[in-house]
């Protein structure tokens, strides 16, 4: 803590003066006395030894005194500022060191980047670029391919179901002609009855064979009416398809003409490299 610190710092400056004190011994030890002739006939012997005696004593008692009085801390005083130093600023050396601290990243970091910038782009390989176009003419070929079989497969499945439409149109067609060709008979046989005079049981007959005719016929002629529409759709649908597959197909067939194009490009970037690499080689030499 603060208060230890202070108490610290007393306690050693007091040491330090003790010892400065102690050092000089004849602070504490009484002066020799040199006796002239007149002290000797002024003074006698125990006059000197008192006097000798005081001295000492008084020396002991003052470093006894300094000694205690550096056991004792002294209260609310600046310890740095008692012995005449001042203690650091540490705030303004972190603040310093912080500045330097930042001064020199910038200075790294300018330095980086005037670095990197003074580096040249580095050159792009050999054939990058027609391996790079023959590269992107394969995926587009891919992608042509893809399209291409899906458009067949359309086309197909449309083809297919413009089959089915026909022939179940014709089939109609087909039972309706033939319910016609029943019903003419059944009224012919109604019109024969009548000039023969058949019995009016033959006649329910061939009235009640004639209705039911009739509505097989209706049917029949309404499902001609639908599957019509039915290969209509189909053969719309197939047209559209098959547009769809002449596109695809006139795509793919461009994307292999590209992928051509692009391989002919880097065979023969490759022969010009191949070329000027020998003559590099020849001039070295040289």
């Amino acid at each position: 803590s603060n208060s230890n610190s202070k108490y610290i710092a007393t306690m050693r400056l007091s040491i330090l003066a003790l010892a400065a004190l102690l050092g000089n011994t004849h602070a504490f030890v009484p002066a020799p006395i040199v006796q002239s002739s007149t002290q000797l006939h002024s003074r006698n012997n125990n006059d000197d030894i008192f006097e000798g005696a005081k001295s000492a004593v008084l020396g002991t008692v003052t470093a006894a005194t300094l000694f205690m009085g550096a056991m004792v801390p002294i209260p609310n005083v600046d310890v740095a500022n008692a012995a005449g130093l001042t203690a650091p600023n540490v705030k303004a050396e972190s603040a310093t060191s912080t500045k330097t601290t930042t001064t020199a990243a910038v200075k790294t970091t300018t330095a980086a980047t005037k670095t990197k910038a003074a580096t040249p782009a580095a050159a792009p390989a050999p054939l990058a670029s027609e391996k790079a176009t023959l590269e992107y003419a394969k995926a587009s070929l891919s992608t042509s391919n893809t399209a291409l079989s899906s458009a067949k497969s359309s086309a197909k499945t449309a083809e297919s179901t413009l089959s089915k439409a026909k022939s179940t149109r014709e089939s109609s067609q087909k039972k309706a002609m033939e319910l016609k060709k029943d019903l003419v008979e059944v009224n012919d046989k109604l019109a024969k009855g009548k000039k023969e005079g058949k019995t009016a049981q033959v006649m329910e007959l061939y009235t009640k064979s004639a209705d039911n005719i009739k509505l097989q016929l209706s049917a029949a002629e309404k499902a001609v009416t639908t599957s019509k529409s039915s290969e209509a759709a189909a053969a719309k649908d197939l047209s559209t398809k098959q547009s769809s597959l002449s596109t695809a197909s006139k795509t793919e067939s461009a994307a292999q003409k590209s992928v051509a194009d692009a391989e002919k490009k880097l065979e023969g970037a490759s022969k010009k490299l191949k070329e000027s690499q020998k003559k590099a080689e020849k001039q070295a030499k040289k």
